[in-house]
């Protein structure tokens, strides 16, 4: 989960929201196999917008301790 985090990190924009944060998440399988689709945009976004509370419980503490210096989160995400 780490390193999944630190890609996203490095790979979604500065300024970008937390959800967008979730959805790079979503897509490092399609980085592995490029001819390997696993999802298309728009269920990303709905994956991240129905479970967005559960992928904030599990990357947040990440963030929190391990990125705390490199990833800033608003309170308005």
């Amino acid at each position: 989960m780490r390193s999944a985090l630190a890609f996203a990190a490095l790979t979604t924009k500065n300024g970008a929201m937390e959800k967008e944060l979730y959805e790079t998440i979503i897509e490092i399988p399609q980085y592995e196999s490029m001819w390997l689709q696993l999802l298309d945009r728009e269920d990303e976004t709905e994956l991240v917008r129905e479970n967005f509370q559960e992928f904030q419980k599990l990357y947040k503490p990440i963030i929190d301790n391990d990125f705390k210096d490199l990833i800033k989160i608003s309170p308005n995400g």
